[in-house]
């Protein structure tokens, strides 16, 4: 085959001999590459520095299109249900995004919302599985990503180095860091970073408690729990509803939700700026009502202006801090709609997968799916209550943590794909 769309199931062959590392685990390594430099971007610089901000997502698509360059033809893995879902969603973002800058004005434009969705589908070029030792690297890769994270935002939380350390920098929107390198260090057995990585942890929450904080260890015990290989199928399902049901529960009574959370604060000591959210919130709901089929086309600004409290203080400008909400002001239905059913198809593929790796006897991809799933997750619920994807790096890190995912593959037994392997090397040495 010399061009045309791979089989999901069939990988299709290539000349790589058996002991030379996979496409799919130098893509990895770019990847978490990408990652750390989020995590060692102390001012910010990557999620809001101006046009320079997208060059951090062109770095995986570059290693992506060497890959595909390097091979003979231009063969590329079959796209799955959530990669067409994104896509679509990603043209409609972007071509709303260029008409909004050149025709609108607009100066908060979507564009750090929809260019870093290209990160995504970087994995489609790689075609080679990774192999359980190159997963197992890839984890323990995760595992540092994380500790340094948690490390640079405890550092940052000791006030000791302010002209280092942005104001806000390692705070609730990349929370998703610690809990991904907690849950590694777990599952690759690392003991003692581990241990540095509690610690560090549970320093960060004291300085700086917040309702994120709460609701992604929440999320992230969830996760955990419905993922325990072993458990029944219906677990997910029911865990799932049981976290539906607590978020409609606490929107119904939202009077009393903000109570709590504003005695949360009071008991932490620290100032609640439920209010100022509410606000955001509200300034993106009314905008939702003007246009509630498609909003802006993704063409109108991401940010809005509010007061804090009626009355009193200066107007300022903010991003809606509620991404589902800025995409019903934004894409109104139609885009809340898409990334919604992403997030599910997603969630839906990866579990799938997940069990399919367990049953195939490839623990170390299917403990790399747990963790990913657990960052995937933590992200998507922080988007709740913070503006992720309106920063650059932030979206780039979450389509990193999805095209990992997916690069795994679909699930075939380790016997069968090292068997694929060494006939494909058999051929390969072959005379012509």
């Amino acid at each position: 085959m010399l061009s045309g769309v791979a089989s999901p199931r069939q990988p299709v062959p290539t000349s790589r001999p058996v002991d030379q590392m996979s496409d799919s685990y130098r893509l990895g390594r770019v990847l978490l590459f990408v990652m750390g430099c989020v995590v060692f971007d102390t001012t910010d610089f990557l999620d809001k520095g101006g046009k320079a901000r997208y060059l951090l997502p062109l770095i995986p698509v570059v290693a992506a299109c060497s890959i595909l360059l390097a091979r003979r033809g231009n063969v590329i893995r079959r796209p799955r249900r959530t990669d067409k879902i994104l896509f679509l969603l990603m043209l409609i973002g972007l071509a709303g995004a260029i008409y909004g800058t050149l025709f609108r004005g607009t100066q908060s434009t979507t564009l750090p919302v929809f260019f870093p969705m290209l990160v995504a589908f970087t994995y489609l070029t790689a075609l080679e599985p990774p192999s359980e030792v190159e997963v197992r690297k890839l984890l323990r890769g995760l595992v540092w990503v994380g500790l340094l994270y948690t490390f640079m935002n405890a550092v940052a939380n000791t006030g000791v180095l302010p002209s280092i350390f942005a104001a806000k920098v390692y705070r609730n929107s990349k929370v998703f860091f610690i809990f991904m390198g907690i849950a590694a260090a777990i599952l690759a057995r690392r003991r003692v970073m581990l241990a540095f990585a509690v610690i560090l942890a549970l320093f960060v929450f004291a300085t700086y408690p917040s309702g994120t904080d709460v609701v992604v260890v929440l999320v992230t015990a969830m996760t955990y729990w419905m993922t325990k290989p072993r458990s029944s199928r219906g677990r997910p399902l029911v865990i799932i509803g049981l976290g539906l049901a607590i978020f409609i529960f606490a929107l119904v009574n939202l009077s009393s939700t903000t109570s709590i959370a504003n005695s949360y604060f009071g008991s932490v000591g620290k100032r609640s700026n439920t209010t100022t959210r509410l606000a955001l919130w509200q300034a993106g709901l009314d905008r939702f009502k003007q246009s509630p089929i498609y909003g802006s086309g993704f063409s109108g600004e991401i940010t809005v202006l509010v007061y804090r409290q009626a009355g009193y203080r200066a107007p300022f400008k903010a991003p809606f801090h509620d991404d589902y909400i800025m995409l019903l002001a934004a894409g109104g239905v139609i885009g809340f709609g898409l990334a919604a059913w992403w997030v599910a198809a997603t969630e839906a593929e990866i579990l799938r997968r997940y069990r399919g790796f367990l049953s195939n006897g490839r623990i170390q991809s299917a403990n790399m799916l747990r963790v990913l799933l657990i960052a995937f997750n933590v992200f998507c619920v922080s988007a709740l209550l913070n503006p992720e994807l309106s920063g650059a790096a932030r979206g780039t890190c979450l389509f990193a943590i999805y095209a990992l995912m997916m690069s795994l593959g679909v699930p075939r037994p380790s016997a069968d794909l090292e068997r694929w392997r060494g006939s494909t090397a058999s051929r390969a040495a072959a005379p012509s």
